[in-house]
């Protein structure tokens, strides 16, 4: 009985050990950790970012969309493209000293996405423009338009 006893031991303790290692993976980044950005403190940052390498305007949106309209200057990334972790981190990105995401509205899924993985990855000065694309052009405020989609080169 000792015997069978222990072996059961193991097995559950094979079983839980994977499974404890795996709740380590879970992200903390939550809503509560994006720091927002307000149109008018976005439009300070985009008036004194005369300077080289101060902000990066990332458009969270599909290729077909910032090809339509974006903010000026605004590279166009996919959440997808940020690995989850420092090691993966872009240097093209992490030489910015300002990165603001934004999508076409509050509720979008891609900027909040592209927001919590680049915190999660470590990058610093990291916000989201809530008010995205729509609230901009409300506000009557110039976008860019490509000719065909453009892929990010900060």
């Amino acid at each position: 009985m000792t015997m069978r006893m222990e072996r059961l031991g193991m097995l559950v303790l094979a079983l839980i050990l994977p499974l404890a290692a795996l709740g380590g993976c879970e992200s903390k980044t939550t809503d509560d950790s994006i720091e927002p950005i307000t149109i008018d403190a976005l439009r300070a940052e985009m008036a004194d970012s005369r300077a080289p390498e101060r902000l990066l305007l990332l458009d969270a949106r599909s290729a077909r969309d910032f090809a339509a309209g974006h903010l000026p200057t605004a590279k166009n990334y996919a959440w997808e493209r940020i690995g989850d972790t420092p090691q993966n981190m872009d240097p093209r990105l992490d030489r910015f000293k300002v990165k603001v995401v934004y999508g076409n509205d509050r509720g979008s899924a891609t900027a909040r996405a592209l927001t919590k993985r680049m915190i999660q990855a470590g990058y610093k000065n990291v916000r989201m423009y809530l008010g995205g694309l729509e609230e901009w052009t409300r506000a009557g405020l110039p976008v860019e338009r490509s000719a065909e989609p453009a892929g990010a080169n900060p």
